[in-house]
């Protein structure tokens, strides 16, 4: 943490991807942020965007490629007032996902 309390968690490029944070919610003593990257991975349907679970040191503790997320609108980010979820809407078809953060954490695929 820097003076204030506050923090710089860095997202570098990786695989020869930038990525943008689009948006950021407390969840628990973890972080749910959402990333776009650029230039979108092979067969990316709409938006290129992940969901990214984050510990308080900022080390990554999931991480769930979204497919069909809108390109005209920005996506949104909520978590549940005690942490056990994450929503994400913004999607193309109108739906909203919902994660149970403590399954992503333990490796549990997003279904």
């Amino acid at each position: 943490p820097q003076a204030g309390g506050e923090r710089t968690i860095p997202f570098p490029a990786a695989g020869g991807r930038q990525f943008l944070p689009l948006a950021v919610a407390a969840v628990g003593d973890t972080l749910a942020v959402l990333l776009e990257s650029s230039p979108a991975a092979a067969g990316t349907v709409g938006r290129p965007t992940e969901l990214r679970l984050l510990g308080g040191d900022g080390a990554m503790k999931a991480t769930v490629p979204l497919s069909g997320v809108d390109e005209k609108r920005l996506p949104a980010l909520t978590a549940s007032a005690d942490g056990r979820f994450v929503a994400v809407a913004g999607f193309r078809d109108h739906r909203i996902e919902v994660f149970a953060a403590a399954d992503l954490t333990a490796g549990k695929p997003a279904t």
